[in-house]
């Protein structure tokens, strides 16, 4: 990889409460800024894999809309769930989350940059900024519930 490329790193957590309320998280950082949100998401989801599927959806869209975004090279997405990372990477025709996949997949062919997935064990206690950033996400989707 090149000395000066442009990174932006994407972290995203979703959860759903024990009384059907589902959030989101995500936090983004890249050389120029730091961009926090949290929220609710406004329709009932399947399951949690389409929380964490949509959650990295959000954080995605507003990363295009960034008026440096056309001098990023790499897009690096930290999650805790391994089956959002394949359904998104393979969607292996699975028509469960067929439109967040399909979102995926356009949204993708506008973004002229690698993107990479990273799998962050979640609710560790790890000295890793990923593993801090991502134990932030989960805080902020349960501060939701309420």
């Amino acid at each position: 990889m090149k000395k000066d490329t442009k990174f932006i790193t994407i972290n995203t957590d979703a959860s759903i409460s024990s009384q059907s309320i589902s959030a989101f998280a995500y936090w983004i950082k890249s050389d120029y800024e730091t961009i926090k949100s949290s929220g609710k998401f406004k329709n009932t989801l399947i399951d949690i894999n389409e929380g964490e599927i949509k959650s990295i959806l959000n954080a995605l869209t507003r990363v295009t809309r960034l008026n440096y975004f056309n001098q990023i090279d790499v897009i690096v997405i930290n999650t805790d769930s391994k089956n959002a990372i394949n359904h998104l990477i393979r969607p292996n025709g699975s028509v469960k989350y067929k439109e967040a996949v399909d979102y995926y997949n356009q949204i993708t062919k506008e973004i002229h940059c690698e993107i990479k997935f990273r799998h962050v064990r979640s609710h560790s206690n790890g000295k890793k900024a990923r593993d801090w950033v991502n134990n932030w996400c989960d805080k902020q989707c349960r501060k939701h519930y309420k």
